[in-house]
């Protein structure tokens, strides 16, 4: 250790001794510039989001980040910066609930409005937003920053509502059968290709293939097991949700909780619920886990 501590003390004296090129005055201003500009930011956004506590070094990670993302790390890239979603995003990625609240709040309403451009009914776009708001901790590390906060939900938001249909072909039906009930003779609109499975068969077709009252009997007798293993307020969510029928702000009103944290706890039942289903239908039916996915589909 005495050896180690010498040595790098001498390697110090001779850079000393040899001397460092200094920094060019103009460089060195620039970096001061950029500094305090990026401080007054700092001090803008704090002032923006006043319950949310970010730390000033987090705060300049999300910064440079979205500077790297654009290729340029100047003054004039620092003012193109959209400094007070990055703080947000900055709040999100500490895990700070109060940060989870404020983005359900300032943005919930317009993933839904975008949702619905793409969703074949009402509940489902709400269903999009709701996951979004709940897991928005993780989709956010695809935030790199280059442009603003909704941009950015502009982009991810559709190809979102699209994953939704993408796993069976029972809400593409329930679009079709609208459709063509609205529009007796209309027939051909059932090829269109936005409502094709990803195996490249038509809605119709996949229906076809797969055992209703297998799918029913399977679900029947799972459901019941899968609710059981949830907790109380778990199995009380889901009631209210998908029995009683209401939405989650008429849920958050009689918890006496905000929306956001309605629908986290609901996507983790969700999600716990699902594997459960899963679980038993493979063992007790012998069923792959794409023919829970269809048969949850059809029947839901």
């Amino acid at each position: 250790m005495r050896t180690r501590t010498i040595f790098r003390g001498t390697f110090l004296t001779c850079v000393r001794k040899a001397g460092l090129p200094k920094m060019p005055e103009g460089l060195r201003e620039a970096m001061r510039e950029f500094d305090e500009r990026l401080r007054e930011k700092y001090v803008a956004a704090q002032d923006r989001w006043p319950a949310l506590a970010v730390g000033y070094e987090a705060f300049a990670r999300r910064v440079r980040r979205a500077l790297d993302a654009g290729g340029e790390r100047g003054l004039s890239a620092l003012e193109r910066c959209p400094a007070e979603d990055l703080y947000l995003a900055a709040a999100l990625d500490g895990q700070d609930p109060r940060a989870w609240e404020a983005f359900h709040r300032e943005q919930f309403g317009f993933i839904r409005s975008i949702a619905r451009k793409f969703a074949l009914n009402d509940e489902d776009a709400e269903d999009v937003a709701q996951e979004l708001c709940a897991n928005i901790g993780t989709r956010l590390q695809s935030y790199a920053g280059r442009g603003s906060l909704r941009g950015w939900l502009c982009a991810i938001v559709p190809n979102l509502t699209r994953d939704r249909y993408r796993s069976g072909a029972a809400r593409f039906e329930t679009s079709l059968e609208a459709r063509v009930e609205a529009n007796p003779g209309d027939e051909e609109r059932s090829q269109d290709p936005a409502l094709l499975t990803d195996s490249g068969v038509s809605a119709h077709e996949a229906r076809d293939r797969i055992d209703r009252p297998r799918c029913r009997e399977m679900f029947e007798k799972t459901l019941a097991s899968a609710m059981e293993r949830l907790d109380p307020e778990q199995r009380e969510l889901i009631v209210y949700k998908y029995v009683r029928r209401l939405k989650s702000r008429e849920i958050a009103r009689i918890r006496g909780v905000g929306e956001y944290v309605i629908a986290k706890h609901l996507s983790k039942a969700l999600t716990r619920l699902q594997k459960r289903i899963l679980m038993n239908a493979t063992t007790m039916f012998g069923f792959s886990s794409k023919e829970v996915r269809d048969c949850l589909e059809i029947i839901s």
